[in-house]
């Protein structure tokens, strides 16, 4: 297996990894638990369900490190073609993982809050903090993704089309995470529009992460 091969494997892998992991850390962990804007249920959901939320903790922390595998594996994969790109890419992943390293220590945070049996308030403002610096992190996802298709346009191994779906998926993480830093009133519109664009803004980077695993770095003539 030559060297591409093997960095397009470790970020194809990580990434698909990484999906299902938030799937289950931020989908089912943090959502049923936490209820936004409801800190009374959250405090009583937190104290019934505590290891739940631990394990939902570990998730973000095995999801940030697979963050830095996937800048270092994409790095690596398009070292050659396109260092300088290639380089600012990675950065602004891991530029987004300091940002999620920041909320996550809020959720870190949450645990010794509730076995010490603080107010529900204090709670509920350490997860809005994890929210807040998470999203600021996406604002800069965004940009990742925007650079990441400019860096396989301009790739001649790479499908345009995975261009085009990581551009509309890096514009959307961008768009939608600067109007709630800015717009903050608005944030139940905002939200709206990002559940309509969840599933195109997911398929960018999942397209291309199975194109990593099935084709990435493998020559031109291998099916």
């Amino acid at each position: 297996m030559n060297n591409t091969r093997k960095y397009a494997l470790w970020a194809g892998i990580s990434i698909l990894v990484m999906a299902l992991v938030a799937g289950y850390s931020y989908g089912y962990v943090f959502n049923s638990i936490v209820l936004m804007g409801n800190e009374i249920e959250t405090y009583k959901n937190l104290q019934s369900s505590l290891d739940l939320f631990v394990s939902g903790i570990v998730g973000w922390v095995f999801i940030l490190i697979l963050d830095l595998v996937v800048a270092w594996g994409i790095y690596q994969f398009f070292r050659d073609a396109k260092k300088n790109l290639a380089l600012l890419t990675a950065i602004f992943r891991i530029v987004y993982t300091l940002f999620l390293g920041i909320a996550i220590s809020y959720l870190i945070a949450v645990l010794p809050l509730v076995k010490e049996k603080t107010d529900a308030a204090a709670i509920m403002s350490a997860l809005d903090s994890f929210n807040h610096y998470w999203s600021l992190g996406l604002i800069v996802f965004g940009l990742h993704l925007i650079s990441l298709s400019v860096l396989t346009l301009k790739s001649s191994a790479v499908p345009t089309i995975f261009a085009w779906l990581l551009l509309f998926a890096g514009i959307s993480y961008f768009g939608i995470h600067v109007a709630k830093a800015l717009f903050s009133l608005e944030v139940e519109s905002i939200m709206q529009v990002e559940q309509v664009l969840m599933l195109p803004m997911a398929i960018g980077e999942l397209a291309f992460a199975i194109w990593l695993v099935i084709k990435g770095g493998k020559p031109k003539n291998t099916k």
